[in-house]
C-alpha cells in the first residue's frame, strides 16, 4: 500500500455503527476480529 501512496484509516466500533457506516457510505470495507481465551493447560 505504501507504493501506491495510501493508508487505510482504521476506526473502531459496534456491529451496527458498521452497518451504519456501510449503508451511509462512510465505510467501504471491513476486518472481523474476535477476543478469545486460550487454555493453554488443557491442550498439554
Amino acid at each position: 500500500m505504501k507504493l501506491l501512496g495510501v493508508e487505510p484509516d482504521w476506526v473502531r466500533g459496534t456491529n451496527g455503527e458498521l452497518v451504519d457506516a456501510i449503508k451511509g457510505g462512510r465505510a467501504i470495507g471491513f476486518i472481523k476480529s474476535a477476543v478469545y481465551r486460550s487454555n493453554s493447560a488443557a491442550a498439554c
